[in-house]
């Protein structure tokens, strides 16, 4: 009996090892933000991103990151010139701990982190708004629905509920404030060719909003993802 129990252990402990892999690779996104204080509206309008993803899994656990730099860029008030802001830059990452329920659900939760900087606003010129700093960090929890194999193209639909604090840095004060925020995102995994490689565009929607404060960032974000699999 005991030989029988070693032999059942090390067949699971291969089992499990077959069934490990990892991914690795990079993200370019175009993304739009809004950025709401005391009721007005800021536009980012359309730009550039770029960033790098990766997981692990053996069997039923997995670990995955992704991590977002966005490009500073110029920010306008929305419907009302000659107002504009010199600079807009988010940097932004997530990492998370997923189990798989059922073939095609996975439950995960993890911990966000990330950097916004809303350059001082002018009007002809003349500067009228101090910078304004945004430090975040959360908890989150979701669910990752997806197909069992990527072939020959795979998909998947994931939400993410988030919880935190921010700190506020503007004209030379610190506010922290409690925040709540949410995230959808999808994709289509296609496989290129027989090799581990694969791209997976997709689109992604997010809110956050702060309880006191009154500032929430709302942006909607098309992606691609490419990524080689080691160990599919």
């Amino acid at each position: 009996m005991k030989r029988a129990g070693l032999f059942f252990c090390a067949l699971l402990t291969a089992g499990a090892a077959s069934a490990q892999s990892f991914t690795l690779g990079g993200r370019y996104s175009n993304y739009s933000t809004e950025v709401g204080v005391a009721g007005i509206d800021f536009e980012s309008g359309r730009q550039s991103s770029f960033g790098l993803l990766g997981s692990y899994r053996n069997g039923p656990l997995g670990l995955n990151f992704q991590l977002d730099h966005d490009i500073e860029n110029g920010i306008g008030l929305v419907d009302l010139l000659p107002f504009d802001f010199a600079e807009y830059s988010r940097d932004r990452a997530e990492a998370a701990l997923s189990y798989t329920l059922i073939p095609n659900l996975d439950i995960e939760g993890g911990v966000r982190a990330e950097q916004v900087t809303v350059g001082g606003s002018s009007i002809f010129g003349e500067q009228i708004f101090s910078d304004l700093d945004l430090t975040h960090q959360a908890l989150f929890a979701g669910v990752n629905f997806h197909s069992r194999t990527i072939r020959p193209v795979g998909w998947y639909a994931s939400a993410r509920a988030y919880i935190g604090t921010a700190q506020f840095d503007s004209f030379g004060v610190s506010v922290d404030d409690d925040t709540t925020g949410m995230k959808f995102e999808a994709g289509l995994p296609i496989p290129i060719g027989l090799s581990g490689w694969e791209i997976a565009p997709g689109f992604e929607y997010e809110r956050i909003e702060s309880d006191q404060f009154d500032l929430k960032l709302e942006t909607n974000r098309f992606f691609v993802n490419v990524a080689y699999t080691f160990g599919r």
